[in-house]
């Protein structure tokens, strides 16, 4: 039996996102013994996966401890392949455990991983890109995944019974220029519960994310409730009790896609169609038309006013006037005022 491992070593969306890659792979190679090396934080949402083993580690003790186990108790890999990842980890993992073959998702650590996609992962790329790339390396070309799912939490969300509306609501990222302010999330709120009357609403806030103290500026409606999580498990337990989704540019938002909640995604500078598949199922993307597809680089922004503005017009509400807080760069100041309450609706899955 041929024998491959994946290391994905970064942020939970992009793990998500590149786990399709690796989960495309298993699927038409059921020949392959697959091996998933990730951080331990995330190994919780691939466990139950079918015909994949899981190799989590905390750091790179731990790490490089897993590996010299694997090299002393299991026979040598075909193929060890880098879907996502870089610094010393990754050169621990070439020189830890011997393989025919070495892939690295990028033109980096050529001496240790020879082989790598004819085209590197880069600014043209979206999410899914790095895991399909290195995957399809391995062995032969198939397609490219259509949406992002994890089909053991698919399947556990698809078995959980629910009793009436629950919709979930994700208002902070890891970045500050993807958070959504006090007056947008009232804001939201308020329309939830308007368009979805009796609703209950779960506002769910990661106390270490930057700029989430925000949300005790929010006097939340009745029907709604503030719900921390501990960790991942935790929250996807949560999540098996929501009918819908609504937030930002999260990677909280790949796990709701992965686990095929319907999802309601509002983004600001950065975009849709890198983080959205075309055919993930149930899926909204909302951003202001005049931004189309690109990119804003500003990553000092902290008043997101495209962010805001695309909430708020959503909502039904009066344009947002903050571009004085916005920085000097900030694309939205060259643009015609009139053309900043306009959003564009993509419906995926369709």
């Amino acid at each position: 039996m041929p024998r491959a491992l994946f290391m994905i070593r970064t942020k939970l969306g992009d793990t998500l996102t590149t786990y399709a890659g690796v989960r495309a792979f298993i699927d038409v190679h059921p020949e392959w013994e697959t091996s998933l090396l990730v951080r331990k934080a995330y190994a919780p949402l691939f466990k139950e996966e079918s015909r994949l083993r899981v190799i989590p580690f905390e750091g790179r003790l731990e790490m490089a401890a897993r590996l010299l186990y694997e090299r002393a108790t299991r026979p040598p890999y075909d193929v060890v392949a880098v879907a996502w990842g870089q610094g010393p980890a990754v050169r621990w993992l070439a020189r830890l455990l011997p393989a025919r073959r070495r892939i690295h998702f990028q033109n980096t650590h050529a001496d240790l991983y020879p082989e790598r996609p004819q085209v590197p992962f880069g600014p043209t790329s979206d999410l899914f890109d790095s895991g399909w790339n290195v995957a399809r390396l391995v062995d032969r070309d198939f397609p490219k995944p259509t949406k992002l799912t994890v089909p053991a939490l698919a399947k556990r969300y698809a078995e959980t019974p629910r009793k009436g509306m629950v919709i979930g609501v994700v208002p902070f990222a890891d970045e500050l220029r993807k958070n959504f302010d006090a007056h947008s999330l009232r804001l939201l709120l308020e329309a939830l519960t308007s368009r979805y009357p009796g609703a209950h609403l779960r506002v769910f806030v990661n106390p270490t994310d930057r700029g989430a103290h925000v949300v005790r500026e929010v006097v939340l409606p009745k029907n709604a409730e503030l719900k921390s999580f501990r960790d991942l498990p935790a929250l996807v337990d949560e999540y098996t009790q929501i009918t819908a989704w609504f937030g930002t540019d999260t990677g909280l938002f790949h796990l709701a896609a992965a686990m095929g909640i319907p999802a309601t995604v509002f983004f600001g500078p950065t975009q849709p169609w890198k983080i959205v598949r075309p055919g993930q199922p149930r899926t909204e993307s909302i951003r202001l038309s005049v931004l189309g597809g690109e990119h804003c680089d500003v990553k000092s922004c902290v008043h997101p006013l495209c962010l805001h503005q695309a909430v708020a017009t959503w909502a039904g509400s009066a344009p947002v006037t903050t571009l004085a807080d916005t920085p000097d760069a900030c694309p939205l100041r060259s643009l015609p005022a009139d053309r900043l309450d306009v959003i564009s609706v993509q419906r995926h899955g369709s």
